[in-house]
């Protein structure tokens, strides 16, 4: 290995989608290893950072489809170039989908630019539906072919990908589990503030039992289960809110209002619905009681990540990779997957006694400092991206 390779990190959403901070970690975790540099390519939503080429303009918004295909063509072009001038040994690319873009910046940097590639595979969603019948299913096998390797975010994920796979076509020995960088252990006592700073930063009500449901709103995110269970819990403990944070995500929000009219919940529900920016989102972490994630489906969740490293309790489903993370009890709190009742039971119990959810909160940032160093997920980063070298 010669001193300081370059891997190039090719992340088209970044500050676009809430992947930024995600994408600063991965970016200072490979700078900490002593053989490799790193420089990332993303959109130009995202803040200016060391290292950092804002390559993709106005890839998204209201623009014709058209020309924004046009800008992310070019903007992969020019990422391509300039890793190439600055010798880059590897094209590190990140798919949240695996359409015809995401299958250009493959074929670019694999067959044209003849880069060794290493892919992240955030979301696994698209392999259900192939799996199922759908006749992409070889667009995606060809993905993974194309790859010299895969990482995934958790076991969970890593496991519905392979079982998804043919065997003869795929090798599993290419695709392994990093935890996500989503964010410093370091920074764990900087990003604490008092819970009543946070509130009046937020103008939340100090008297009320805060419940937060944070990020993308869409429909596998399961915010219409969480309602209905807090329509229950609000008859017995009536200083219960529930804050919604974050922007919706080809879902119809007026689904969830016509919820809260329904089952009388106006003053139970405090909605701040849009993008919630980096500065405010300690605030939001240290202002809430409890996070709770009642997802129907997920590979991996920078949400509770996020929130165990603020040590804000987190209720989840009990499926995938919050059961790889959650010892319900210890560190966290699980209820049946879409089940409503059971869902309102648990957070009535957590809501009646408090008491328990400090020493939760201590055992999550434990957990977290074992698991998310970013030197340690820095050094998994560049073993695999030696092996890849070595191929």
């Amino acid at each position: 290995m010669k001193s300081k390779d370059i891997i190039a990190v090719i992340e088209p959403v970044g500050g676009h989608g809430g992947l930024d901070y995600y994408d600063f970690n991965m970016l200072n975790s490979i700078k900490m290893q002593h053989g490799y540099d790193a420089n990332l390519y993303t959109c130009d939503e995202t803040s200016e950072y060391e290292s950092v080429e804002l390559v993709y303009k106005n890839i998204y918004g209201e623009t014709n489809k058209f020309i924004r295909g046009l800008n992310y063509v070019k903007g992969t072009l020019f990422a391509l170039l300039d890793a190439k001038r600055r010798s880059a040994k590897i094209v590190h690319l990140h798919f949240v989908d695996f359409g015809f873009l995401e299958y250009y910046n493959l074929i670019l940097a694999k067959k044209v630019f003849g880069f060794r590639v290493v892919g992240t595979v955030h979301d696994v969603e698209s392999f259900e539906k192939y799996a199922k019948g759908d006749s992409s299913r070889h667009n995606y096998e060809k993905f993974l072919t194309l790859l010299d390797a895969a990482v995934l975010h958790t076991e969970y994920a890593k496991n519905e990908l392979v079982k998804n796979l043919k065997s003869n076509i795929v090798d599993a020995k290419k695709i392994e589990t990093i935890y996500g960088p989503d964010f410093d252990v370091e920074s764990l006592d900087s990003n604490f503030i008092e819970k009543n700073v946070a509130r009046e930063h937020l103008n939340l009500p100090q008297d009320r039992k805060i419940i937060l449901f944070f990020g993308q709103i869409k429909k596998v995110k399961g915010l219409d289960l969480l309602l209905k269970a807090l329509a229950e819990v609000a008859k017995k403990e009536p200083s219960v809110l529930l804050v919604i944070a974050g922007k919706v995500w080809k879902d119809d929000y007026s689904e969830y209002e016509n919820i809260i009219e329904e089952y009388g919940l106006a003053n139970y529900v405090d909605q701040r619905i849009g993008y919630v920016n980096n500065d405010d989102v300690p605030h939001y972490f240290n202002a809430a009681d409890l996070v709770v994630l009642p997802y129907r489906k997920i590979y991996n969740s920078g949400v509770l990540i996020r929130s165990m490293s603020f040590g804000t309790p987190v209720l989840a489903s009990d499926f995938g990779p919050f059961k790889e993370f959650i010892i319900p009890g210890k560190n966290g709190f699980l209820f049946e997957a879409e089940n409503v009742e059971s869902l309102a039971e648990n957070l009535h119990e957590i809501m009646a006694d408090m008491t328990s959810l400090k020493q939760v909160s201590l055992e999550e940032r434990a957990s977290i400092k074992e698991h998310f160093a970013l030197d340690s997920i820095g050094k998994q980063y560049c073993d695999l991206y030696e092996s890849v070298l070595n191929m």
